[in-house]
């Protein structure tokens, strides 16, 4: 028994005594990779650094590792080191950093590794997408335009290609960019084509379902029919039925400004979403196309005509409202007297409300509020709504973001 134990000892001091330099920690991180033991495998590549700070393939592997782990900071630190350490050979870290950089919406960064990948490679499609992807969420829509279509490619020559879902990913994201553009014929066609080739996927049984990018496809597509003054409704149709809530609520409001027999049955099946219009999703709308926003007059939206009076169009990166005024008259519900809710995301200060009588009087309301978790609820009544012409809405702190709904007091 003795001679068991002092064997074992011998053994383990070998392999303490063993790892006396950076090559012997490194080699043995690689082992502990390969058996699964990651944190043990950080380790020892964090003492081969310690032994020599010059040890680019030990911070490239740490730096998979921590990666792998959801270390991105630690990550990008041995990225960027490596990176400073083997210029020219590079390549591989470098498209990893960019996509790290890229998953924490630092799309300039990203944007710039990736161009230097692809002028580097030229030919891995996967990297022409993500440098795409970073031009698009920098509203650089002409370069994102301009690499999605070399990273789209309907001939997969030798597997190099970003996969049926990616490239519906990718014509989703140029589709955008084009109506972005305004370039609306082009756009419709992108949003056209990721229809199709769905129907077709399911028609070969090649899957059971559309894609997740079908249905936005549908919705995007009648919102650039509509701005081209084509057709519309049955896109928008289309994609509320496959639960895109935007676009049941503009199908509503077409049903409600061409009431046929067809349309007055959707509007009474749907009267319960009628009542409720959410002015966040409202100004996100025309904040997408600055040319949508009219400041000038009245227009129609869910139902309700609405008035912008106080707009800042250079409010950080977002187009800001802080008041409006909505036609009385258009309020999709009726009785002697009126509820208004207002439930507001921003609690800084309460919104106030006016009411514009037929006889000219313009009077502010007094509004109860109630405080619930991370938003308001305000809340007043209207008597005699036949007398008011206008309602007023300002929010002077954030804008008017808040959901609106009306209910009728009996």
């Amino acid at each position: 028994m003795k001679k068991i134990i002092c064997c074992f000892i011998v053994f383990r001091s070998i392999g303490i005594f063993a790892q006396t330099s950076a090559v012997d920690f490194y080699n043995a991180a690689e082992d502990k990779v390969k058996l699964g033991f990651v944190s043990e495998a950080i380790s020892d590549y964090t003492q081969a650094i310690e032994l020599d700070s010059s040890y680019a393939d030990a911070y490239q592997s740490r730096g998979f590792l921590l990666e792998r782990i959801n270390d991105d900071s630690g990550a990008m630190a041995d990225y960027t080191t490596y990176i400073a350490l083997e210029p020219t050979n590079s390549f591989r870290v470098l498209s990893a950093l960019g996509k790290i950089k890229y998953g924490l919406k630092d799309y300039s960064e990203s944007l710039k590794i990736f161009t230097e990948c692809v002028a580097r490679d030229g030919v891995d499609i996967g990297l022409k997408y993500w440098k795409a992807m970073s031009a698009y969420h920098l509203k650089d829509y002409k370069s994102a335009i301009a690499s999605f279509n070399q990273a789209i490619q309907f001939n997969h020559n030798e597997g190099n290609w970003l996969g049926y879902k990616g490239e519906t990913e990718a014509m989703y994201y140029r589709g955008n960019a084009k109506l972005n553009l305004n370039d609306l014929d082009e756009a419709i066609q992108d949003y056209s084509l990721i229809i199709a080739r769905d129907s077709l996927q399911i028609a070969m049984k090649y899957s059971s379902s559309v894609s997740q990018f079908t249905p936005l496809a549908y919705y995007k597509r009648g919102l650039a029919k509509g701005i081209a003054e084509l057709p519309f409704s049955s896109d928008y149709k289309k994609a509320c039925y496959y639960g895109i809530e935007e676009a049941c609520e503009a199908y509503l409001a077409f049903a409600l400004n061409h009431p046929s027999e067809a349309n007055k049955e959707i509007i009474k099946k749907n009267k319960k979403k009628l009542r409720k219009k959410s002015f966040r999703l409202c100004f996100k709308d025309f904040a997408e196309e600055s040319t949508f926003i009219p400041i000038s007059s009245f227009f129609d939206y869910k139902g309700l005509r609405i008035k912008w009076n106080d707009y800042d169009q250079f409010y950080e990166e977002e187009d800001i409202a802080y008041s409006c005024k909505i036609q009385a008259s258009s309020i999709p519900i009726r009785g002697n007297t009126i509820k208004l809710t207002l439930i507001s995301t921003c609690t800084s200060c309460p919104p106030k409300v006016s009411f514009e009588y037929k006889d000219g009087r313009l009077e502010e309301q007094e509004i109860s509020t109630k405080e619930r978790r991370s938003v308001d609820v305000h809340t007043l009544t209207c008597d005699n709504p036949n007398t008011i012409k206008y309602i007023h809405l300002a929010e002077e702190e954030c804008g008017i973001v808040f959901d609106m709904i009306f209910e009728s007091i009996e």
